[in-house]
């Protein structure tokens, strides 16, 4: 509910209406309160189980990566890291 109050509440007050963008996510809400949401327990206990039985545990390979610089003059960098989520 907070994501849709976030998402659709500015929107109305600022305009006094629901955008066609907007409001073609209401059925996807509704959906996912009254369908989804009631099963939540259920999905998260089955979910648990089986992340539980396929738990695989991975060696620590940062460690082994660690780099100490010497004390020195060195010049500061900007870096930036672009995530698409995919």
């Amino acid at each position: 509910m907070g994501l849709a109050r976030a998402s659709y509440d500015p929107v109305v007050a600022k305009t006094g209406a629901l955008s066609s963008d907007l409001g073609r996510n209401v059925p996807v809400f509704h959906v996912f309160v009254t369908k989804v949401m009631p099963l939540r327990d259920s999905m998260v206990e089955a979910l648990s189980g089986y992340l539980a039985a396929n738990k695989v545990e991975k060696p620590d390979i940062w460690q082994a990566r660690d780099v100490a610089l010497p004390a020195g003059k060195y010049t500061p960098v900007v870096v930036a890291v672009w995530d698409s989520g995919v």
